[in-house]
């Protein structure tokens, strides 16, 4: 049986034995005849229901290509963790794949495949993942 929960009951009981199965809690000093029965145990095939029943949320584009190891990108190849859609330092999509290389002053260019240009620091991890060349 699987242990899901603390299930709190108040019943009145007598002195005498009730039948009642479950833990009686007479730790109380007080000398009334109220005590708590706790029942801590339900059918393990409610756990197994509910444990069945859930999904593993997918992940997303930028999870996906942000668990890519550095070593499977071919040099010079970068992909983008999120989308840009406007602006003037390039536009590209989630997990869309753009050539990158180093420039002089130490900043990388990405080419992207519709044309546009994105220069930034690298590395740069809220952006980017992969081999600039």
């Amino acid at each position: 049986m699987a242990l899901l929960g603390l299930y709190h009951v108040k019943r009145s009981v007598s002195k005498q034995s009730t039948g009642l199965s479950g833990t009686t809690d007479t730790s109380s000093a007080s000398t009334d005849s109220t005590s708590s029965i706790h029942y801590l145990k339900r059918p393990s095939f409610c756990q197994a229901e509910t444990v069945s029943s859930r999904k593993a949320p997918e992940p997303s584009a930028a999870q996906h290509v942000a668990r890519l190891s550095i070593a499977g990108f071919v040099d010079g190849q970068v992909a983008a963790l999120a989308e840009r859609s406007a602006g003037d330092n390039g536009t590209f999509q989630t997990g869309q794949i753009g050539q990158a290389s180093w420039q002089e002053d130490g900043s990388v260019q990405i080419e992207w495949p519709n044309g546009s240009t994105t220069r930034t620091a690298w590395p740069n991890h809220s952006w980017y993942r992969g081999k600039p060349c």
